[in-house]
């Protein structure tokens, strides 16, 4: 078990009413419905309902950065930039269990995943710029893919990105770069299953203002603002419709 070998917990989640802990190359699930319960107390007669302990196999040392729900599986994504999916053909019990390949690309590992609507958003290295990943089911294909939204914005994007964040309620995602001053906007429009708009802009902001990080709440997002005098939290709409000219200080 990662506590009993002092081994670094890297994420942490909820998946089908388990808590998920994350540490190295192996994921713990806890008890069915029972959080901090971690430890089989019967090995000899393990249930259905019992923790979880099962590791990635692989050809190559697969850290694990973060762990994410999505669909009904959890998706992973390592250091070495190797994703792979915890699933369960019905229910999720130790015996069930089990984590195969499912896509290979170079994550930034140190920035988390997001979901919004069926698809889940991570940037992904490139020479001197990111893209921007949909990762996505193809019933097709019967495979999960994660295509390119910023292929036909190739450079557009800063060399890294510190921090993704989905805006529910307006098909957005938003992104910054460390130590920015911009926020880059992705918006994207689905009708009748098929991708009718595939839209990005950026504000940038004074340069004597330094975003710390961003957080989106309804239809907000929130920023934190370093500049001379300390820092300060501002805010401004999300909607497609709302080009932000001023700050509304909080």
């Amino acid at each position: 078990q990662l506590i009993e070998d002092e081994r670094a917990i890297g994420d942490v989640s909820f998946h089908r009413n388990r808590l998920a802990l994350a540490g190295d190359e192996n994921i713990i699930l806890s008890q069915a419905g029972d959080f901090f319960n971690l430890f089989v107390e019967d090995p000899e007669n393990i249930g259905d309902a019992d923790p979880i302990d099962i590791a990635l196999s692989s050809d190559e040392i697969t850290i694990i950065q973060h762990i994410i729900p999505f669909r009904k599986a959890l998706t992973i994504f390592t250091k070495v930039g190797r994703q792979f999916e915890l699933n369960a053909p019905e229910t999720l019990t130790p015996n069930t269990a089990a984590i195969t390949p499912s896509t290979a690309y170079n994550s930034i590992a140190n920035v988390r995943p997001v979901t919004l609507n069926n698809n889940l958003y991570f940037p992904a290295k490139r020479t001197a710029t990111t893209e921007l990943r949909e990762y996505y089911y193809s019933d097709s294909e019967v495979s999960n893919k994660a295509a390119d939204v910023s292929a036909h914005i190739e450079g557009y994007l800063p060399e890294d990105i510190q921090t993704i964040v989905p805006a529910l309620n307006n098909d957005a995602i938003m992104m910054i770069e460390p130590d920015g001053y911009t926020i880059y906007v992705y918006r994207f429009r689905w009708e009748n299953n098929k991708k009718a708009m595939s839209a990005w802009a950026k504000y940038t902001f004074d340069s004597s203002e330094r975003i710390v990080d961003i957080g989106i709440i309804d239809n907000n997002v929130y920023m934190l603002i370093e500049n001379n005098d300390g820092y300060i939290v501002t805010r401004l709409p999300v909607a497609e419709d709302s080009v932000p000219s001023g700050y509304d200080y909080l």
